[in-house]
């Protein structure tokens, strides 16, 4: 072993001390009154920056708009929970796919909602998404009434969309600049 390359770390303790599986955060405000009037401010906002120096939407509309959206930002701050979801161990994902097949019609050919991700899209993202979320922790009923009740179906699109992509997306591991090849020549220059 030369003096320039690192001692590599035993691999079974960084296997067992390691966070391997991905992570990600998914807002949601319980206030969706707030988010219309953020949506309404920023309308105002972007056309009073937009209207002519002379007009009477211009000029001092737009300080006053911008601390309005801004106290709504810390008011739907206040009022946002966020969920953390982690991707499931490679043999759930599997399992959680295979139980939930792609459905078939009655002359055997896949259902044309289902062939895209080849799982049944009524009932995958039912159990993966609750599977998949780990914070916070909610009670059961507390956590159906969120899922089922008081999100919307581009928000339920949104969160089965991320947890595919937290089990099915590529995870590239950059190498060290010890390591890469690129740094190496570059040294050597």
């Amino acid at each position: 072993m030369s003096p320039t390359t690192p001692k590599l770390a035993d691999p079974g303790a960084l296997i067992r001390a390691g966070k391997i599986l991905r992570e990600a955060e998914f807002p949601v405000c319980t206030d969706q009154d707030l988010l219309t009037e953020y949506e309404e401010l920023t309308a105002r906002l972007d056309a009073a920056k937009d209207a002519p120096r002379d007009s009477l939407a211009s000029g001092g509309d737009v300080a006053g708009l911008t601390e309005q959206r801004d106290a709504v930002e810390e008011r739907i701050a206040a009022k946002t929970v966020v969920l953390r979801l982690r991707a499931l161990g490679r043999l759930r994902w599997k399992a959680l796919k295979d139980e939930h097949a792609a459905r078939k019609d009655g002359e055997g050919n896949m259902v044309p909602a289902d062939m895209f991700l080849r799982v049944n899209t009524d009932t995958f993202f039912e159990v993966a998404v609750r599977e998949s979320l780990i914070a916070p922790v909610l009670d059961d009923e507390t956590r159906d009434l969120l899922l089922d009740e008081q999100i919307n179906d581009a928000q339920w699109n949104d969160l089965g969309t991320l947890v595919w992509n937290l089990n099915e997306a590529r995870v590239s591991v950059p190498f060290s600049s010890a390591a890469s090849p690129s740094r190496k020549t570059s040294a050597r220059k």
